[in-house]
């Protein structure tokens, strides 16, 4: 063998090399492996694993050599002896690299590259060998490889004397510094003693192999090889050399003997298998970023590979969606990705959540599950920073800047909302005050679905912020329903817009494809994400069936057999399953379980009896399989299994332990007993106190093989005994006093004292939950009196109350739905003293179903209430109808509805109410603060107080989510903002384009519309472009034609009201009064116009203008009377708020009084006293104009002060007072232009040929604007 150390190359003895301690002391690498680092413990067991891996690799670079020589042989005579004799007249030599080695006795192992072997003739070799003592080739590789371990030359007498191969150096033997002396291999027929030697040992198989294994410098693995080759058991060189490549690659697996604990803990499925290259997929994804690490991935299958690093999608979270049916191994492929991704230092954290079918097929878990994802996602965190003594430092001081993050991006009040939804951020952040919600939000406010893509997309960014990468599944989410996958679709969309950094988010959705049609939710998420701009599908992945030879890996990997060993029961386990992953570990557990796979002391390893096996029944499919393994369990473990799958798969062991008191639920001596064999089995797992099925097949066949009577009996008995104990009947009974009697404290697994009542408080409800599920599971058939329905009433209440606690709606709508029908099979109930009850039942499920947009359930809820009880007593049901009837755009009935419960307890609409009173009442009076607002903004008049409290309103909403009121107020602010002027239209285009963009577009479209026409109505008098129909790619924003349409073809009158007075009041201020008029009847015509709204007010005194000055023009003498009409109405408006009716009213008597004076003086031409009566109607005329603009003046309305002069101007132009008249039409323009309408300004400068003077323009303060700032942004 030779060492090149760039000086030389020498030769010594096999012998001396075993000697010189190279192979333990050194780390080889080969041509093609991961250098990685040098081991660096020294203990004399990782000596001897050291050696036995570099001898390893030394006998595989011989092996390839030998190889390499067979074939040339074989190519060249075409006969194997051939090859043999060849081999017994070569020397070997092995090349080395040397790097940084010091000397080859040093405890510090150095790296050396081991390249290749070279055979090359003998000068002194005979290639003679006589006849009867040839041996086969794999004969002469085995001398070969045995030759590496101690004593192997002295055995084989295979050693030839030191000498040098090159004179480079005159240093020939020995170590001297960095020389090292390396020797060939001389073969040739003295050598023949061994095949005598070996054929002494006679037929049996482990002979050898036994005396290789006792000499002690051979693993059990290498042992068996050199056997096999010696004893021609080895049928070709490329078996061998696969062989020895899996040792080399995965020695803990094929190398290196394993504990005694493998003899009797053979289990398959517990690991991943196969799949590489859809894992790759998957990692491919994850490499996307710069992460050089992601170099090295796949080690089970021993390639090398580089993730794409791509850019193009920097920024946006990825998607990945893997599907395939069930039992084919999706849930194992994300699992082993995630864990390997969280395994490169410490840049990934993983978590993953399974959504599970209820036994009645219902999904009503699912917000839970989902919501339970990312409470996983910071327990996880938290744990980092849990044990501070033995922790990784970077995790500590990772776990403590997310918990700084999340502190930053919340405030209180969000911070408590959060809490409820994830009990997890309490271990995080452990002095969180989480107090303030209920003096922070109104009792009756729910956790709606904008509020919850709110606070977990902000949390998840402010996770993603600190800097490490995050791996988020969602499993068997074709079992999710609708409303929750949409949050989800949601959130990440959220997160996609507002990720910063190189931080990145992958989503991966698993699902059952055969389950999935294109109309499932599932499918609805995938083409969301793919229509979104903050979302990247990156990959759709198909798990379909395990091929032959990843079979065989599994069978390998878990017995640690090499490859030659296992290929034909790999066949016959393909041909029985076809390769279905779910089929294969079945089959496999089953025949270990038989024992036909056992463990086989003689031969140090396992082996099966393929007699027995050949026999095996063959099963049609996977679930009978499943089901003939189950039977095969004892009694009393088939038993545990029915309870467990009753409990719907998964079960604290707290729960179990508390169900082992009750024989007839419990097997004999508890559960604990049988979980192990059954873990063993790989029929259930136990993950932090949950026991669990490894799949739900096995919990389907179970299930379903329990007879149908005999299962709702098991529910029946599960529940009523849990409903018992927890006393969920007894009002008088505390929480304390419960975990007492339970003794729950011995059982949970919080050591922070901090969390000690709220992780029991936490086991206490799932376990509520559980007992009230079995009980709805079983349903009524088991109640034999009415007391009993009472009874589980009562029970499903507790339970419901503690979910919508907990923001848990769906399941809260679910038990109180359960709830009422076991109160309907007593039909008296209303009557029988059980009224607080039903109503308790019915108010809680109008407002889940409310909070879930299952408006026309949550009406009927609130009616049977209503319907049932006095007044007083309902009145807490008003509130969901009148919210359920607005959200289905009834507004007649709401506003009916709401007008009744008003005269009902005596509060009508208040004469002169202060705006600031009124406003902050409003603000605080839920439920009946929306109908407040909708009855009173205009009639109270407080247009800024109103605008303010508005934005005010936005403001909270935005810090809790609560998107619904929050976008509706921030829309009213604009309008409110509008027609007070207390805001410059510029000011407010760019605001509320803003806010179109970033919230209207995505948390709530109907006002997304609104919002658009508004933005049209301030464009026309601004005389911008800013397209704001551009906001949103729906299809009625492409137009405003298509907008209208929208409105008609969902006969959203109110919509339609809304849009034919915006068009009024944009011809309105263009001075096009016959068009107005025309929108105005539209809009007039549909019954929904009298609803009062903020537009009415304004609409109904700019229509009062409009009329006088169509009779102005000559259109008729009924105007000039509907125009009387209005004013009257403004007259009765006035009392209620000067400040807003006083100027118009005046302003619309200026008008009536010119109309008169116009008609007086047509009418009286050829009388004499026509001067006098002109003369005083001029007058009269002029200072209402100015008595209307001082008013505006006072009151800070700009806008209706520069309506007042225009008005005025027109007047004086009409009676020919031309100076005066561009003066106030001058003043009109100063006042529109402080307002910012600037387009008002060009039309009045076209129409009248003004020369504005803007030198001479009066100030802000001489027009008394000063108080017209723009909000700063």
């Amino acid at each position: 063998m030779m060492l090149d150390d760039g000086r030389g190359v020498f030769a010594i003895s096999l012998s001396d090399l075993a000697g010189s301690g190279l192979l333990t002391a050194s780390h080889l690498v080969l041509a093609d492996d991961d250098a990685g680092s040098a081991p660096q413990s020294h203990s004399s067991a990782d000596e001897r694993l050291r050696f036995q891996l570099n001898a390893a690799k030394l006998c595989l670079v011989l092996s390839r050599a030998t190889a390499g020589l067979i074939c040339e042989a074989e190519r060249e005579a075409n006969r194997a002896d051939n090859a043999a004799s060849i081999l017994g007249a070569r020397n070997i030599t092995v090349h080395f690299s040397g790097d940084g080695y010091s000397d080859v006795f040093s405890n510090v192992p150095a790296a050396y590259g081991l390249h290749e072997a070279r055979i090359a003739p003998d000068p002194g070799g005979s290639t003679n060998v006589a006849e009867g003592q040839m041996q086969t080739p794999h004969q002469k590789l085995g001398m070969i490889i045995r030759s590496v371990y101690p004593g192997g030359c002295e055995e084989f007498q295979s050693v030839s004397t030191p000498r040098l191969v090159s004179q480079s150096s005159p240093e020939v033997s020995g170590v001297s510094g960095r020389r090292l002396s390396v020797s060939s291999i001389s073969l040739d027929g003295s050598s023949s003693r061994v095949s005598k030697s070996n054929r002494s040992l006679g037929n049996d198989e482990s002979a050898l192999f036994e005396q290789f294994r006792e000499t002690g410098h051979f693993t059990t693995s290498m042992a068996r090889l050199i056997a096999d080759l010696l004893d021609g058991r080895c049928s070709s060189i490329e078996e061998v050399l696969r062989e020895l490549k899996d040792m080399v690659s995965t020695p803990e697996l094929y190398l290196f003997d394993p504990g005694v604990e493998f003899c009797s803990n053979l289990c398959f499925g517990k690991r991943h298998y196969g799949q590489a290259k859809e894992t790759r997929r998957v990692l491919e994804v994850a490499s996307r970023t710069t992460m050089p690490q992601l170099a090295r991935v796949d080690a089970d299958t021993g390639s090398i590979w580089s993730g794409a690093s791509s850019d193009s999608n920097a920024g946006k979270v990825d998607a990945i969606f893997i599907r395939g049916m069930a039992g084919s191994g999706k849930s194992s492929l994300v699992s082993y990705a995630g864990r390997f991704l969280s395994s490169l230092d410490s840049s990934w954290v993983y978590v993953s959540a399974k959504f599970k079918r209820g036994a009645d097929n219902e999904y009503h878990e699912s917000q839970k599950i989902a919501c339970g994802l990312f409470d996983e996602l910071i327990k996880k965190i938290a744990s980092m920073d849990r044990d501070c003594e033995n922790g990784i430092l970077k995790d500590i001081e990772y776990s403590r800047q997310v918990a700084s993050a999340i502190l930053t991006t919340f405030d209180g009040v969000a911070l408590a909302i959060l809490c409820e939804i994830l009990p997890g951020l309490k271990e995080l952040i452990p002095h969180i005050d989480a107090s303030g919600r209920t003096d922070a939000l109104p009792a009756d406010e729910n956790m709606s679905s904008l509020r919850l893509i709110f606070l977990l997309s902000r949390l998840t960014v402010a996770v993603l912020s600190v800097g490490r990468n995050i791996f988020l599944v969602l499993d068997d989410i074709q079992w999710c329903d609708n409303s929750t996958l949409e949050v989800m679709s949601e959130v990440f969309i959220s997160v996609g817009q507002q990720m910063e950094g190189g931080q990145k988010l992958i989503y991966a959705g698993v699902y059952r494809d055969d389950e999935v049609g294109l109309d499932h939710p599932v499918s609805v998420q995938i083409d969301t994400f793919n229509q979104s701009q903050s979302v990247y599908v990156a990959d759709q992945i198909e798990i379909t069936y395990l091929a032959r030879d990843e079979v065989a890996d599994m069978l390998m990997a878990e017995m640690r057999l090499p490859h030659r060993k296992i290929c034909k029961l790999a066949d016959v386990v393909y041909r029985r399953t076809l390769g279905h992953a779910m089929f294969v570990v079945q089959l496999l557990n089953a025949l270990v379980s038989s024992g036909i796979i056992s463990y086989s002391p003689l031969k140090h390893c396992y082996s099966w009896d393929a007699d027995k096996l050949a026999k095996v029944k063959t099963f049609d499919s996977v679930a009978s399989l499943i089901a003939s393994n189950v039977s095969n369990l004892d009694e009393q473990s088939q038993k545990a299994l029915r309870v467990l799958s009753c409990l719907l798969g998964q079960a604290d062991l707290s729960l179990l332990r508390l169900l082992e008191s009750n024989e007839k639920i419990a097997p004999v001596s508890g559960f604990d007993v049988y979980l192990k064999d059954l873990i063993d089995r790989g029929i259930i797992e136990i993950s932090e106190e949950f026991v669990s099925f490894t799949h739900d097949l096995i919990l389907q066949q179970v299930y379903d093989n329990i007879p149908h009577d005999e299962r709702l009996q098991m529910h029946f008995d599960i529940g009523t005994y849990l409903g018992n104990v927890l006393k969920l009947d007894d009002h008088e009974s505390t929480l304390e006093s419960i975990m007492r009697d339970l003794d729950l404290e011995s059982n949970t697994t919080s050591n922070d004292t901090d969390h000690f009542g709220a992780d029991l408080t936490q086991q206490l409800c799932s376990i509520i939950f559980v007992a009230v599920d079995q009980v709805n599971l079983a349903g009524s058939r088991f109640v034999k009196d009415n007391s009993d329905l009472l009874m589980f009433a009562e029970w499903n209440k507790v339970a419901a109350d503690e979910a919508a606690k907990h923001s848990c709606f769906q399941i809260a709508a679910n038990l109180y739905k359960c709830g009422i029908d076991f109160l309907h099979v007593d039909q008296d109930a209303w009557k029988a003293g059980n009224v607080e009850l039903y109503q308790g039942l019915h108010e809680g499920a109008a407002k889940s179903l409310f909070t879930l947009g299952k408006y026309s359930q949550s009406i009927d809820c609130a009616n049977a209430v209503i319907r049932n009880m006095e007044f007083e007593q309902s009145v807490r049901a008003y509130p969901f109808l009148m919210r359920s009837l607005n959200s289905m755009s009834r507004f007649s009935d709401t506003i009916a509805t709401g007008i009744a419960v008003f005269r009902t307890i005596g509060i009508d609409v208040p004469k002169a109410p202060t705006p600031e009173t009124l406003y902050a009442k409003m603000k605080q009076t839920m439920p009946y603060g929306n109908f407040l607002l909708t009855i009173s903004e205009d009639f109270a008049g407080a247009k800024k107080v109103a605008a303010q409290i508005q934005h005010e309103i936005y403001e909270d909403g935005m810090k809790v989510g609560d998107f619904d009121s929050a976008t509706f107020a921030e829309c009213l602010y604009y309008r409110f903002a509008f027609f007070a002027g207390c805001e410059k239209l510029q000011v407010l285009t760019k605001g509320c384009m803003r806010n179109c963009r970033d919230e209207f577009t995505k948390y709530n479209v109907e006002v997304l519309r609104f919002a658009v026409i508004d933005i049209l109505l301030f464009d026309t008098l601004t005389g911008r472009n800013s397209n704001p129909l551009a906001t949103s790619n729906r299809p009625e924003f492409k137009s405003e034609s298509s907008l209208l349409a929208y409105w008609k073809s969902k006969k959203l009158q109110q919509s339609l009201v809304i849009i034919h007075i915006n068009h009024f009041m944009r011809s309105f201020w263009r001075g096009e009064y016959k068009e107005a008029k025309t929108h105005y009847e539209l809009a007039e015509e549909l019954p929904s116009f009298r609803i009062p709204k903020v537009q009415l007010l304004h609409s109904v005194f700019y229509h009062g203008i409009v009329l006088f000055q169509l009779h102005r023009d000559g259109e008729g003498g009924e105007y000039f009377e509907k125009g009387k009409a209005v004013m009257e109405l403004m007259r009765r408006w006035e009392p209620n708020c000067k400040h807003t009716f006083e100027s118009k009213l005046v302003l619309l008597e200026a008008e009536c009084k010119s109309e008169n004076l116009l008609t007086v003086t047509e009418i009286n031409l050829t009388h004499s006293c026509q001067d006098y009566a002109s003369n005083c109607n001029i007058v009269a005329s002029k200072e209402s104009y100015e008595l209307s603009a001082k008013i505006a003046l006072e009151n800070g309305l700009v806008h209706e002060r520069g309506l007042a002069f225009e008005l005025y101007g027109k007047f004086l132009k009409s009676i020919v007072e031309i100076d005066d008249a561009l003066k106030y039409l001058g003043m009109a323009c100063d006042c529109y232009t402080v307002w910012g309408a600037h387009a008002k300004v060009s039309w009045l400068v076209k129409e009248h040929n003004l020369v504005l003077n803007t030198k001479n323009r009066k100030t802000e303060d001489a027009i008394g604007t000063k108080h017209l700032r723009s909000r700063e942004e």
